[in-house]
């Protein structure tokens, strides 16, 4: 009877309701079943289904909706250096090595930096570091700065390492500090 209430309370089909209601109260009140009665009374305040599906859709909305606009912002404050950096690429000499990073491109820097570009992506990986270093003698490496802790080379699952809001923070955090140091972005010509 009370999911018929609920149901006629959604349809606005308010005479009918308000018989329902008048019956359930009456069966409540006739037997004493206090547990229904304080559940009813729950229902009788709008504590419905339909109510709570709403609202959880719309907390669900609002979050996403949240959440597009901190990754927007990351990713603006990331488009924002890269546009400093058009720059000063002409302050890279021909002694460099070139990196691409997924999400944010390919970065040019004095060989020099190498041990810097450790530093900042926080890669400690002996192995790794063989790697790349191999690697930048023949080709340029690339590295998903999706990941918290980089051990690999390659773009690994591309997008899908991608974690939420955190995952862009993480970029943003690193790329800020690339552009700090000087690891400048470079267009493929």
């Amino acid at each position: 009877m009370t999911v018929e209430f609920e149901m006629l309370e959604f349809l606005k089909r308010k005479n009918e309701s308000q018989n329902l209601r008048n019956e359930i109260e009456g069966i409540l009140e006739l037997y004493e079943l206090r547990d229904f009665k304080r559940r009813f009374d729950l229902l009788k305040k709008g504590n419905t289904k339909q109510r709570r599906l709403t609202e959880f859709y719309d907390e669900s909305k609002k979050k996403y909706e949240d959440t597009i606009k901190e990754v927007k912002k990351y990713m603006d404050k990331v488009a924002a250096l890269d546009k400093k950096d058009l720059k000063r690429q002409e302050l890279l000499t021909t002694d460099i090595y070139s990196i691409e990073m997924l999400p944010i491109g390919l970065f040019s820097f004095s060989k020099e930096k190498l041990q810097e570009l450790y530093e900042i992506l926080e890669i400690d990986n002996i192995r790794l570091i063989n790697q790349l270093e191999n690697m930048f003698k023949f080709v340029i490496p690339r590295l998903n700065l999706f990941k918290p802790k980089i051990i690999e080379e390659g773009f690994l699952n591309g997008i899908l390492e991608y974690e939420g809001i955190e995952s862009w923070k993480l970029v943003y955090e690193r790329r800020k500090e690339l552009f700090e140091r000087e690891f400048i972005k470079t267009d493929i010509r």
